[in-house]
């Protein structure tokens, strides 16, 4: 075993994080310096056996007082708070045990039951902030046939991004603002949902080089069950790559979606939600397009905890969700540019997203307005002395398309803000 221990790897990161979220006049604006850290080891491979353990903290350098709310609104920080700990407000120095695993190996395929990092649809790291998503669970890894890849497991505990804690699964949902019940009244499922785990199988089936076929099933036990099937499309040109893709998410409560009592619950009793989503684009050699489109219908709202991830869709901008919404069409459209010889990625992205009216609870979670969002991204790689390291830049403007009904807690945080980012990292 010491041998085992001696020839392994260690991998480390160092990130620098700077948000600011400039609200609309008179309301208060918010800003955020992180700092942090992280070592991982991973040993050698013994009797097809891997062991992998690591650690992050993060420091407060410079920061709003989030615990002051507005004086308006009665709000705190929705973005900038984010790269701290949410559930301690006044903690300025955090860590969390990370990957604490064992990964057993055969042919291709691989086991791992621990702490990990889980990248699928709507269970994924959703890296915006210092510190990202984690599960912990028993979950595999099959490639054993040809074009097949499928994955899935038994998930029995979570750390949400902006979290510290290692969380059941139902203790999980509700780190985050819970919104507000189909009735109007405010959330109240925190700490207060049973489940005994989330059920997770999926993977994808490739015909061709162009074509795949790709399938995922998600059960939180007790609460909810979530489906999505999706297609992928690319017809090569000379010089260029057309592609397409099609999106289905079919979703319904189990039993009275995690707690006999509707006060208490994460989803109402007999609820359930579908989606269509549709996507075409052009891939040349240093830069791709896309138009993007994503109808939720009014059967309902699509709950699927924000804790875990982020959404799929494919009008999906950083820095906004439609998880908690129903009766929705988004359509937007995104560019990207990758100047090689700078080592610089250009991105953009512009999103139109129609919501239902901010009082119509059934089918708004969150009271989130119709918007327009404007993303304007750049990230730039170093090489040479300096290699490990990419600089990061995201600005995101989000203009009002709804009624607030004279009420700024619909505004704040929401539409007629923007939100700057920068981030340093460096891998080694």
């Amino acid at each position: 075993m010491k041998k085992v221990f001696s020839g392994g790897k260690i991998k480390g990161s160092v990130r620098q994080f700077s948000m600011f979220t400039d609200n609309h006049s008179g309301l208060s604006d918010y800003y955020a310096l992180a700092i942090g850290a992280g070592l991982n080891y991973e040993t050698k491979r013994w009797r097809n056996i891997q062991f992998n353990f690591g650690g992050f903290f993060v420091h407060d350098l410079a920061s709003s007082d989030f615990t002051k709310t507005d004086p308006i609104t009665k709000t705190i920080s929705r973005y900038d708070i984010g790269l701290f700990d949410i559930l301690e407000l006044n903690n300025q120095f955090i860590s969390r045990v990370e990957n604490l695993n064992v990964k057993y190996f055969h042919r291709k395929s691989t086991i791992i039951f621990g702490k990990q990092t889980l990248r699928t649809p709507l269970v994924n790291p959703q890296d915006g902030r210092m510190n990202s998503s984690m599960m912990e669970g028993i979950y595999a890894d099959f490639n054993e046939i040809k074009n097949l890849h499928l994955e899935g497991g038994w998930l029995y505990r979570s750390s949400p991004r902006s979290t510290f804690k290692w969380l059941s699964i139902g203790h999980s949902i509700g780190a985050y603002p819970m919104g507000l019940n189909i009735d109007g009244k405010k959330g109240n499922y925190y700490e207060n949902l049973n489940s005994k785990g989330l059920f997770i199988l999926g993977g994808n089936y490739s015909f061709n080089q162009s074509s795949k076929l790709t399938a995922w099933n998600y059960f939180i036990e007790n609460i909810s069950n979530t489906a999505m099937l999706q297609w992928n499309q690319d017809i090569d040109r000379k010089t260029h790559k057309i592609k397409y893709g099609l999106q289905f998410f079919r979703q319904s409560a189990v039993n009275e979606g995690g707690s006999p009592d509707p006060a208490k619950t994460y989803m109402a009793a007999k609820s359930k939600s579908m989606i269509f989503g549709a996507m075409v684009g052009i891939n040349k050699k240093q830069s791709s397009w896309t138009l993007n489109y994503t109808r939720i219908t009014k059967d309902g709202r699509f709950q699927f905890p924000r804790e875990w991830g982020r959404d799929p869709f494919f009008t999906f901008l950083p820095r906004e969700r439609n998880e908690g919404l129903g009766g929705v069409h988004a359509v937007s459209s995104t560019f990207s540019k990758n100047i090689t010889s700078k080592n610089l990625i250009f991105d953009v992205g512009l999103g139109k997203y129609i919501l239902p009216d901010v009082k119509d609870f059934r089918l708004n979670k969150y009271g989130m307005p119709s918007y327009t969002q404007l993303n304007i991204g750049l990230k730039y790689t170093p090489k040479g002395i300096i290699e490990g390291i990419d600089i990061q830049a995201l600005a995101v403007k989000k203009w009002n398309n709804g009624q607030l009904y004279a009420d700024e807690k619909y505004r704040i945080n929401k539409v007629d803000m923007t939100n700057y980012n920068v981030v340093l990292n460096y891998n080694f």
